[in-house]
């Protein structure tokens, strides 16, 4: 792989830039800018391995950023064209071309969330993407999180009570974002969100639900117990303790404990 030199790469990047109004001449440039950087001969840099299923250029990280640096202020000046860019950018291939459209639909202003939002619906909708959309989610939702979460829930609502179980399962891995964004305050929301999915606890997304448990507890361990503790002790669901006793490792030992003993005195869920 080439050695970068930071100079040379923003010169590339800003001539990239001049085709700007020719969406074809622009992405076959972006592609000849990874191409240059790109090493195929060895396996993927380890913040890749989670997906290590895509194509990719398997390109430094550096590049990425310096190319989101020079194009978010088109999220800005010119967020029409840019959004029909990220449109193909998405349906490229490669694995760094896709997460740089999902951060630069992160960067949108508020303003824009009708479109952020049908790109985040549109982009999931894919089962092959699976392994990327955690990804698409989490960077895409950025300004929502921050500026409206709200918003974002309302999308992720609509997910869990489709009667399709891929969108179902989005809408879970759709919380983790908000879960671990220390800005976000309204733990409650989330709770409320989970209540009926692990009240009626599918087989099939028990696996996400525990993933989301333990974003949950290391987030905030006292309010999750709690709220366990009151899904304990309303269920009549053999399952839902079976559920539990598995998620207990994301717990101190307190906590195991004391999760535990509630599910001990609760008799329809000693099975």
């Amino acid at each position: 792989m080439p050695a970068i030199d930071l100079i040379r790469l923003r010169t590339r990047i800003a001539l990239l830039c001049k085709s700007f109004d020719q969406p074809a001449a622009f992405i076959t440039g972006l592609r000849e800018i990874y191409s240059l950087y790109s090493n195929r001969t060895f396996p993927l840099a380890s913040y890749h391995i989670e997906i290590h299923s895509q194509p990719a250029f398997n390109t430094p990280p550096l590049l990425n950023r310096e190319l989101e640096s020079a194009l978010t202020g088109y999220c800005i000046s010119q967020p029409e064209k840019l959004m029909q860019i990220l449109d193909q950018l998405w349906h490229q291939p490669e694995l760094e071309i896709r997460q740089l459209a999902a951060v630069l639909l992160g960067k949108y202003p508020l303003s824009e969330k009708e479109s952020v939002i049908f790109r985040i619906i549109e982009w999931s909708a894919n089962p092959n993407d699976a392994l990327l959309l955690p990804y698409l989610h989490k960077y895409a939702s950025v300004t929502l999180r921050k500026d409206d979460p709200q918003t974002w829930l309302t999308v992720l609502e609509k997910w869990r009570d489709s009667h399709q179980l891929w969108q179902v399962k989005l809408s879970i891995q759709g919380l983790i974002p908000l879960i671990d964004d220390h800005h976000y305050l309204n733990l409650p929301a989330i709770y409320t969100f989970l209540n009926p999915l692990i009240s009626s606890l599918d087989v099939d997304l028990q696996y996400d639900l525990q993933i989301t448990l333990e974003h949950l507890a290391r987030r905030s361990e006292v309010e999750t117990v709690y709220f366990l503790k009151q899904i304990i002790a309303r269920s009549k669901n053999p399952s839902l303790g079976r559920f539990i006793r598995r998620s207990l490792d994301n717990f101190s030992p307190d906590a195991q404990n004391s999760l535990r003993n509630f599910l001990r005195s609760n008799e329809n869920l000693n099975k």
